[in-house]
């Protein structure tokens, strides 16, 4: 079986710095592997990023007020603002990274007449139901 080197499982392997298996059900878990890593580590990542941007600008809008006289601490509203902020500037820098490697986010759409046999998991299937796991060649 061939493999593409510009498909999108071939490219998050290779984002990720995972090596590519020689058969295809150890390729298929291997990129079911990466994908929940890839979406457990954006999940966390947006976590700490929105933690981190919540207390930044509850630092800093604590400081404001501080300064102009009130005694009362920040409103957890401008907080919450300042840390969705933060978050625009982590999404800018991560779309900014992802254009520069050159990574194309698959859409959906593009791909709905592809028949579901030819796909990854269509191949995997049939593999798994006739009980073998071929080899797979990667080709540019």
């Amino acid at each position: 079986m061939e493999i593409s080197k510009h498909s999108w499982h071939y490219k998050l392997l290779d984002f990720l710095s995972m090596s590519a298996p020689q058969t295809l059900c150890r390729y298929f878990w291997k990129v079911i592997f990466a994908l929940l890593w890839f979406i457990g580590g954006g999940v966390c990542l947006l976590f700490v990023g929105w933690t981190f941007g919540y207390m930044m600008s509850h630092a800093v809008i604590s400081l404001v007020f501080f300064f102009m006289g009130e005694t009362g601490g920040a409103n957890p509203l401008l907080a919450g603002i300042g840390g969705g902020l933060w978050l625009i500037v982590f999404y800018i820098f991560v779309s900014q990274y992802i254009n520069a490697k050159g990574i194309e986010i698959p859409r959906p759409l593009s791909r709905a007449r592809e028949s579901v046999g030819n796909s990854l998991l269509g191949q995997y299937l049939s593999a798994a139901h006739k009980k073998v796991c071929p080899f797979l060649d990667f080709v540019d």
